[in-house]
């Protein structure tokens, strides 16, 4: 004759399915291990697996009962918690960050942010650190970003912030041309920038 077993889990109220279990506990403990998993991942994944997905979820009704769910103020406030909690994990920081730093990524944000041409921009992105090349001084840099005109959403370059503040104000200025005379007489950089021209034509 059969002896019933007790259950080990804890729960006594409940029938014993298995291995000392419950059913509840027996399928926790069952569905936990990475032979399950990889086994379910593999069924998840098969052509028949996509192809019934595919279909089901396009159902109107599917959708209707998705969004009557997740429209819950109980349902969205649970899903606000667990995104900022994930956000804050090391291993969200560390996708977002090499996400943001794609070329692509730049490129789609700044345009979407400043209204520029998408595939200008990425031209500009795609230049690497070590060649960008300030539009104004001339010089190489690093610490440069990506300058372009506000009127005509022009991409103009990259610049230094400092020569890119230093030209808006030029610009700005109730007489740009005797400033900038002004200015190379005070620091003495005619004769340099004739020099420069000369240099250029040659």
């Amino acid at each position: 004759m059969k002896k019933d077993r007790t259950n080990e889990c804890g729960h006594l109220d409940k029938p014993h399915y298995g291995r000392g279990m419950c059913w509840t506990c027996w399928r926790a403990s069952y569905t936990s291990t990475p032979e399950y998993r990889a086994r379910r991942a593999a069924r998840y994944m098969t052509p028949r697996a996509k192809a019934w997905r595919a279909t089901y979820y396009e159902k109107p009704e599917v959708k209707a009962r998705e969004a009557a769910y997740y429209a819950k103020p109980e349902v969205k406030a649970r899903r606000a918690t667990y995104e900022r909690a994930y956000r804050a994990t090391p291993k969200a920081k560390a996708q977002r960050a090499a996400h943001d730093a794609k070329p692509e990524n730049k490129a789609r944000l700044y345009s979407l942010e400043y209204k520029t041409n998408y595939d200008e921009t990425l031209y500009w992105f795609l230049i690497s650190i070590g060649d960008r090349r300030c539009w104004l001084c001339k010089e190489v840099g690093e610490r440069l970003h990506l300058d372009h005109n506000h009127e005509t959403l022009e991409i103009r370059g990259w610049a230094h912030q400092n020569c890119n503040h230093a030209e808006g104000n030029i610009r700005k200025s109730q007489n740009p041309t005797k400033l900038l005379l002004s200015l190379c007489s005070q620091y003495n950089l005619t004769e340099a920038i004739l020099m420069g021209v000369q240099n250029a034509d040659m």
